[in-house]
């Protein structure tokens, strides 16, 4: 009898050591986890995309990817963004926001225009006249970017694309009618 219980201790313990050695060597499940998708939900908004060439755009949800996301197609020539939700959901609404519609603005700029500052334009000006981002919300841009380095795809360093989103947004804004002393609209 106390043989058994030694072996059953042993072999208990050795189950033990070896779901131990399991959870240190594999990263979280949530790190592995790569779904597709056609829509995703940030910060309470859902968002699709079309490509220049009328395609719907792929979306892939990468948890493990240490990027905010990329633009890119397949090898059939679907486009494809994407995405780790949990970097994008670490910013501001606006900004997470943003970050989709530049990966979006990769697939709808034609490709003679397409460019890192252009697909920045594009995403700010498009979220403002959609009424997405208000001039309030592009302030947001020089707080939450000013870390960001730039890169060789074309990226600007941080606080200069921080300052680029914000005139090509405010080059988007209405602008609103000053009213003269006399009464009149100029």
């Amino acid at each position: 009898m106390a043989i058994r219980r030694t072996g059953w201790r042993a072999l208990a313990r050795a189950v033990e050591c070896l779901a131990i050695a399991a959870l240190v060597a594999s990263p979280p499940a949530r790190a592995q986890e790569v779904e597709q998708v056609w829509q995703v939900n940030i910060h309470g908004t859902w968002m699709s995309c079309v490509s220049f060439d009328r395609r719907r755009v792929l979306i892939e949800l990468d948890y493990g990817s240490e990027d905010v996301g990329y633009a890119t197609r397949l090898s059939d020539g679907t486009p494809l963004i994407v995405l780790n939700p949990d970097v994008v959901e670490s910013f501001s609404p606006a900004v997470a926001q943003f970050w989709f519609v530049h990966e979006c603005g990769h697939h709808i700029l034609a490709p003679e225009l397409n460019s890192e500052t252009a697909a920045d334009c594009f995403a700010i000006q498009d979220m403002v006249r959609n009424g997405v981002a208000r001039r309030e919300d592009l302030y947001a841009f020089r707080e939450e970017m000013a870390w960001l380095s730039g890169s060789p795809e074309g990226h600007l360093p941080g606080p200069q694309r921080a300052s680029h989103i914000i005139e090509c947004g405010n080059d988007a804004m209405p602008k609103t009618r000053i009213a003269r002393l006399d009464g009149r609209q100029r």
